[in-house]
């Protein structure tokens, strides 16, 4: 499983490529896997910034491309399109589609437009515990 939150947990004091280095020593996963998502989410001038000098959508592209870089199955994706400009939204809605004929991806989003732009299936949760009551 591999999870992106809304908000960061990342160290301030990290730089990009010591958190990127961080994910793929732990995951195993070989430097390629993630340089095509440093490059279509143009994060190549921000590897050598620290994050607290980093903007809360360049924090959110750095998180995007540690779930992204994985072969975990599942997905889970919080608010992903907060913070994001339009460019990083059309990479991303392009990169989901392509996973998602691979992947089961869970996301909350309130942008319905973005949303759309992913043909997700919409599961309101509030309906999900009606429901669990009528039956």
């Amino acid at each position: 499983m591999a999870y992106v939150p809304d908000k960061s947990s990342i160290y301030d004091f990290l730089q990009g490529q010591e958190f990127l280095n961080l994910m793929y020593d732990i995951r195993g996963i070989a430097h390629e896997q993630y340089q095509i998502f440093i490059e279509k989410f143009k994060l190549e001038h921000y590897l050598a910034t620290p994050f607290a000098d980093m903007s809360f959508g360049t924090t959110k592209k750095f998180l995007l491309v540690a779930a992204l870089m994985t072969s975990a199955p599942l997905l889970i994706l919080d608010e992903l399109s907060n913070g994001l400009d339009q460019n990083a939204l059309a990479e991303l809605t392009s990169i989901l589609l392509q996973q998602s004929q691979s992947k089961l991806i869970l996301l909350s989003c309130h942008d319905p437009v973005f949303r759309d732009s992913l043909v997700a299936k919409i599961i309101e949760l509030d309906r999900l515990k009606s429901n669990k009551h009528a039956a």
